[in-house]
């Protein structure tokens, strides 16, 4: 049986040749950034142990990106008043070595807002949102994000990228700073997505809680039901669903019922949670969105009815995507969406799970 010859780095075999390209091993950047096609590009990115364990691969990154994407769009056709067609805009509020915001600033072409807790992290981030021709040099943070805790000029690690706009995707910023306090002070997008920490051995010798050095914030929120500070008051946080030390029901609410999310939030969470948990997240999250509906200021806009809500399984993970559904979208949108999602699983051969509407109303004497 006649066996293939190299020669000068091109195979040779009986009535064919080809040529065979091969570029050194990058680690876990190959598996991460595996659309980075030049290996030189690949090697200067930069990804410490815990990117290493917590950044989305490339493909996954973009699957997710793409259906808060599509439903985010959805969502804002079917908004009374608002003008069509426009960019959307995302906020990473867990943007560790940059995974998901590459994707986002692929699909949302509005801009994205991407933060880190981590100083360190943050550079590395905006390093590698540079290479991939996402981000320019850095500026020092001073306005950004606009109005601003005095705080976040004051730390040293606090960088920012701009763009306007490259051929690669949309503007990408990166702010260096603790989401849970700063997600109020930073402009209203359309979507939000939280990549809460989870996995590795921290994770698993903290049972499920917060590992040191996450990505994640580490304050409450002053507006944290008392409710939630327990499992027992049916908050789904017993099951590690938090960011720092609030429920992520609390924090979805809160931004969905501001409407600093304004038409979407998404979370990327282990598969292992069951549909039966994550539709106790959805309900969890509609409450507390209610109850941010009620501190609302005049003008800021309709609080939300209800909210829409569907998981899709990638693999180990699995992604939320919650959607604001105003008092008069609720006849339309629900099924607009069912709709989009039966597409999206039709086209890309991928499996879904609604998780069905939940009305915004607060419960008395339980918040969750």
């Amino acid at each position: 049986m006649p066996t293939a010859a190299s020669i000068g780095g091109q195979e040779q075999a009986p009535g064919r040749s080809f040529t065979l390209h091969l570029s050194p091993s990058c680690g876990r950047r190959d598996t991460l950034f595996a659309n980075v096609h030049s290996a030189c590009v690949r090697s200067r990115l930069r990804v410490d142990a815990t990117a290493a364990f917590s950044v989305t691969d490339a493909t996954t990154a973009d699957d997710m990106s793409a259906v808060a994407h599509l439903l985010a769009a959805v969502a804002a056709q079917h908004t009374p008043g608002e003008q069509q067609g426009g960019a959307l805009t995302a906020v990473d509020a867990t943007a560790c070595g940059g995974g998901n915001t590459a994707a986002l600033a692929r699909t949302f072409l509005g801009g994205v807002m991407a933060v880190e807790l981590d100083g360190d992290r943050a550079r590395d981030l905006l390093h590698n949102l540079r290479l991939l021709r996402l981000c320019p040099p850095p500026q020092l943070v001073g306005q950004e994000p606009r109005s601003c805790p005095a705080e976040l000029g004051a730390d040293p690690a606090a960088v920012v990228g701009q763009a306007a706009g490259q051929e690669d995707g949309g503007s990408v910023r990166v702010l260096c700073g603790d989401f849970l306090a700063l997600w109020r002070c930073l402009a209203p997008a359309d979507c939000v997505l939280i990549d809460p920490p989870w996995g590795g051995p921290a994770y698993q010798a903290s049972g499920g809680g917060d590992p040191e050095g996450s990505s994640s914030g580490t304050q409450p929120t002053d507006q944290q039901d008392a409710a939630c500070s327990s499992p027992a008051g049916g908050c789904p946080q017993g099951a590690g669903l938090s960011l720092g030390r609030t429920p992520l029901c609390a924090l979805c609410g809160m931004l969905l019922g501001s409407g600093q999310a304004r038409r979407a939030v998404a979370l990327k969470l282990p598969a292992s949670g069951s549909v039966a948990l994550h539709t106790q997240l959805l309900a969890c999250t509609a409450q507390h969105a209610a109850a941010q509906s009620t501190r609302l200021e005049e003008g800021a806009g309709a609080p939300p009815a209800k909210l829409w809500g569907v998981r899709v399984p990638f693999g180990h993970s699995c992604l939320l995507v919650f959607v604001r559904v105003g008092a008069g979208e609720e006849g339309v949108l629900p099924g607009a969406l069912r709709d989009a999602m039966r597409a999206w699983s039709a086209r890309c051969g991928l499996s879904y799970q609604g998780l069905g509407t939940a009305v915004c109303a607060t419960l008395p004497g339980n918040a969750c």
